[in-house]
């Protein structure tokens, strides 16, 4: 039997996959679902304030639209970028409040 925690991380870890989907490179998913589940998504769940969420979003946006790096070695557009982090504040509002709706992020 699954335990409610066990539940809810799986459901973070679904809904942060789909939020990265339209990502095309492989590695580059990868990299982003594993940096978002580790970083950014508890990041902004552990947030008190609506200024320490908005700099949890703004880290991510940033960390996804820097020039490509030896450790990074891809860049995402603004656009994509915005997909992504709009995609990751439906998980959160769903893991915060599990009546929060549809969390699919837009085309």
């Amino acid at each position: 039997m699954t335990s409610p925690d066990d539940a809810a991380a799986q459901r973070v870890i679904q809904l942060t996959e789909a939020a990265v989907a339209f990502v095309e490179d492989d590695a580059a998913r990868e990299q982003i679902v594993d940096r978002v589940l580790f970083q950014y998504v508890p990041a902004a769940l552990n947030a008190k304030t609506d200024e320490q969420t908005a700099r949890a979003w703004d880290a991510l946006r940033y960390y996804l639209t820097t020039r490509p790096t030896p450790r990074k070695p891809w860049q995402l557009s603004a656009a994509d970028a915005e997909r992504i982090v709009a995609g990751l504040q439906g998980v959160v509002r769903e893991f915060n409040d599990p009546g929060a709706g549809d969390v699919t992020p837009a085309p």
